[in-house]
Formats: structure tokens, sequence, C-alpha cells
């Protein structure tokens, strides 16, 4: 059997068994805590067993101060896991501070760049202008006093481009001031805006088992 990991921490949980009867523990290697548990082979990909990884992390989230949580599919033996985890320490080390007691909020919206994404580039310098803007997807002008707004509550943030010229962002923030963040968003009023959270910080959580 391997070890199914669904987070890192520094701290451990308390087991328990899905209605299945799965048995979620945390087991400390190398200094770490793994939580998962011990299967024979990795779970079937499908929206089921997505759903279940992603509320066993939010349930960890909320267990634990500080998570790292891991991708679908992080299956592993032990002295595979364990190496890794070796190797790793030091990027473990500091994520764990820098999510301690913060949580996720998301925000979706249209990116600045969507109506020019449907033609194809000009020349070489709007080909290259476009790959910047998938990998910092620019946000639209009416969005920018919203984030003006949030910035004092941020302590890191992602952006990443998706289907449908939308671009996401992902605050890291105090886990105290989650309502303070909605509450900005709403008397801000910023129209074709989504949020939600919070979650776990997956977004700031570092590719450990790929």
């Amino acid at each position: 059997m391997a070890v199914y990991v669904h987070a890192l921490s520094d701290a451990p949980v308390m087991p328990w068994e899905e209605d299945d009867g799965r048995r979620i523990e945390s087991v400390e290697i190398e200094g770490v805590f793994v939580i998962g548990e011990w299967r024979d082979s990795v779970p079937a990909v499908n929206e089921s067993e997505l759903q279940r990884q992603h509320s066993i992390v939010l349930r960890l989230a909320e267990a634990v101060p500080a998570i790292i949580p891991a991708r679908f599919g992080s299956f592993l033996e032990e002295p595979e896991l364990a190496a890794i985890l070796r190797q790793r320490k030091d990027v473990i080390r500091t994520t764990l501070e820098h999510v301690r007691d913060n949580v996720q909020m998301t925000l979706r919206m249209a990116s600045a760049a969507a109506a020019s994404s449907a033609s194809p580039p000009a020349s070489g310098r709007d080909y290259l202008n476009r790959r910047r803007d998938e990998l910092v997807p620019p946000v639209p002008a009416h969005s920018e006093n919203l984030l003006r707004e949030l910035r004092s509550l941020v302590l890191d943030e992602r952006r990443r481009s998706g289907e449908r010229g939308i671009v996401t962002i992902y605050h890291l923030i105090h886990r105290a001031d989650v309502k303070e963040y909605r509450d900005t968003v709403t008397s801000v009023g910023t129209p074709g805006i989504a949020v939600s959270g919070p979650f776990a910080p997956f977004a700031f959580a570092p590719e450990l088992f790929t």
C-alpha cells in the first residue's frame, strides 16, 4: 500500500472515517505531517472523487493553522514520499509559514485582453504581448478601483487566465479579514465580478509531487 496525500501540515489532525469507510489520518514523515489515506491505487478521476478531495482539504484547513493542499493524484510509496519531503523541506517550511492562519479568496472577471485574443496576432510583438497576458492576465479598467480597495487586506496574489476570456485572481488574506474582504467587494459594487471563498490556499501551494 502507498499514501494518497491530501495535504501537508506541521500539526497533526484527529483521524476520521469517511462515509465510505476510508480513513483519513496524519503521519509524521521527515518532520512534516502528511495527511491522507493508505490505498492500493490512486482514486479514479471523476467529479465525485474531485469533490470528495476538495471537501476533505476544506475540513483539514479548519482543523490546522497551516496547510499545503496536494494536487489530485498525489499517490506515493512511503520511501519516495520521504525523499521528496527531505529534498523540499525548505520550500515546505516557508510555504507553511506563508499560509499560516490565512485563507484564499477568489475573484473572477472578464480579462481586458479577451477581445484582442479572439483574432490572430498581428505581429511578433503582438504575439509576445499575448503570451505575457496569459501569464499575468490584465484586468478590465473598471475593476482596478476594487483591487486598490482590497490591497490593504491582500498578503499575496496569483492571476490565471482561463476559457472564454475569464481571469481569476486568487488572494491570500488573514482568516480574520474574510468579512471585511467580502464587505469591500460588496460596497465597491464592481459589475461583472464574482467572489468566492474562503478556501484552503490551493493557489499558493507549491508543486511537490509532480
